[in-house]
């Protein structure tokens, strides 16, 4: 696994290992008869969600923040590819103030989702921010919310129930 400040391509373990997480994760979800299962990232988090997500039966829908790229991980990860395997809904949630690199990522995501005729796939980017989303937490909860709620609504788990 990658530490922060290591070379990129040291991330590459994260891929695997992220992907037997969330896997051992659905199907704990499953064995409780918890069905209703969203995946949120951020970042690199969010390109493996979208990525374990097109791999999976068991996923809602999928929210990513900010989706960087996976570009130079071993094993890789093809987040235009995972978005065209993708039927479930996907919230693609981009900083405003993105380099131009992001933004051209983000782009490719669109057109990617358009050409799969991605039944429903949105991407919103926040104005005011940067590729953290800095400043707007209040903004990405209160969207993210709203939008679970839309597209995925289902009973939320209460803090300490016993599952």
């Amino acid at each position: 696994m990658g530490r922060p400040g290591a070379p990129r391509e040291a991330y590459g373990g994260t891929v695997e290992a992220a992907g037997k997480r969330i896997q051992a994760a659905l199907a704990h979800f499953k064995e409780k008869k918890l069905s209703n299962v969203v995946i949120i990232g951020h970042e690199l988090g969010a390109a493996l969600a979208l990525n374990a997500a097109a791999g999976s039966k068991d996923v809602r829908a999928v929210v990513a923040l900010s989706v960087s790229s996976a570009d130079g991980l071993n094993p890789p990860v093809d987040v235009a590819a995972a978005i065209e395997k993708l039927k479930v809904p996907v919230l693609d949630l981009v900083g405003g103030w993105d380099t131009p690199a992001q933004l051209r990522l983000a782009e490719k995501r669109v057109a990617m989702a358009r050409t799969a005729k991605h039944p429903s796939y949105t991407q919103v980017a926040l104005a005011g921010t940067d590729d953290m989303l800095t400043n707007v937490t209040d903004v990405v909860v209160i969207r993210v919310r709203s939008w679970i709620n839309k597209k995925a609504a289902g009973a939320a788990i209460q803090a300490g129930a016993q599952q």
